[in-house]
């Protein structure tokens, strides 16, 4: 479910999907980070502050750097420090490590009964103490309900050091979300933008044919039904048909109506890549394994899936997801090689 707050930011879909998504892998008891990067005017900070906001199960601690702060211990902390009656901010001389262990705390209680997104915008800008303090809370996150929103410039993270950066190099626990200029619509991007997944359409498609010429027919479903999905996406109607041809000729009846599903569009990216493992075959432990996540965040994910995609169950995944019915059925080599 996205915020109430984020319905006028067109243009950020594909932004909003992510960090739904990383949220949604929070509530599930797997903390994650994601890094928003980006200038004043791609409204970093309104994006931030939009998804967080109007979520009732969300608890939201927020602070922001500020770069006349920069020489102030603790001041960014103070901000996270939710206020409780008799409690002290930080004190002077007290050490990052103590400081540490009371945002822990508070952290850690806030999410018995709420996922926590800890939002800090304009991170570069935090006061070296800060730094410390968050850098020691986010590495003691283990099936803490937490996701940290951390907002920055384009190069604003070389700045935070060493240990940030190998806290954030974590593929699994972290997301990097690059805005760009002012928001366009998704489906109004520059040729350019589009240029990558066509050559990546192009190339599949090459490979399939190669497959065929080789007599691997079933082998060569995969890379033209995923040529044939790119596509599609892009409106590329010819090399769309030469796709088509080609399933055809490795025994595919491709379901034309299908079409009318993009499950891109409909399925976050960690639930497109869960749906074609269900697809091919794979059981929830053996997708926990293969994406570095828990079995109970599988789960979720495929309840949204089936839900999402209007299908009662994991056989009728493959419709939607590859445009071609289930193996067995529509693929007469699911035998091969």
């Amino acid at each position: 479910m996205v915020g109430d707050g984020v319905a006028r930011f067109v243009g950020r879909e594909s932004a909003l999907r992510e960090l739904s998504e990383a949220l949604d892998e929070a509530r599930c008891g797997e903390p994650r980070i994601a890094v928003v990067q980006g200038a004043a005017n791609a409204r970093r900070s309104a994006l931030l502050r939009g998804f967080a906001s109007g979520r009732p199960d969300v608890a939201v601690l927020s602070a922001a750097g500020d770069p006349t702060e920069t020489g102030l211990a603790f001041g960014v902390v103070e901000q996270l420090l939710p206020p409780v009656p008799g409690s002290a901010p930080p004190r002077l001389g007290e050490s990052a490590f103590e400081v540490g262990w009371r945002l822990l705390a508070d952290v850690e209680a806030a999410q018995r009964n709420a996922t926590v997104i800890l939002l800090v915008d304009d991170v570069e800008w935090a006061d070296a103490a800060s730094l410390l303090v968050l850098l020691f809370v986010l590495r003691r996150l283990r099936t803490h309900r937490v996701l940290a929103l951390l907002g920055a410039s384009a190069h604003g993270i070389d700045r935070l050091g060493a240990g940030w950066r190998r806290l954030l190099g974590d593929s699994v626990t972290t997301r990097w979300l690059r805005l760009g200029g002012p928001a366009m619509p998704d489906n109004d991007r520059l040729a350019g933008e589009h240029a990558p997944s066509l050559a990546e359409g192009v190339v599949a498609l090459q490979y399939g044919r190669v497959l065929l010429d080789w007599g691997r027919r079933r082998a060569a479903v995969s890379p033209l039904l995923a040529a044939r999905n790119i596509f599609t996406r892009l409106g590329a109607d010819p090399l769309c048909d030469a796709s088509t041809a080609a399933l055809r000729v490795a025994g595919v009846a491709v379901d034309e109506a299908a079409d009318r599903l993009d499950a891109e569009r409909i399925l976050t990216e960690r639930e497109h890549a869960v749906a074609e493992l269900i697809a091919d075959g794979f059981t929830n432990r053996e997708i926990a394994s293969e994406l570095v996540v828990s079995v109970k965040a599988v789960e979720y994910h495929v309840g949204n899936i089936l839900a999402k995609l209007g299908v009662h169950s994991r056989r009728d995944v493959a419709l939607p997801v590859w445009g071609a019915g289930p193996v067995g059925a529509e693929y007469p080599f699911a035998g091969e090689v």
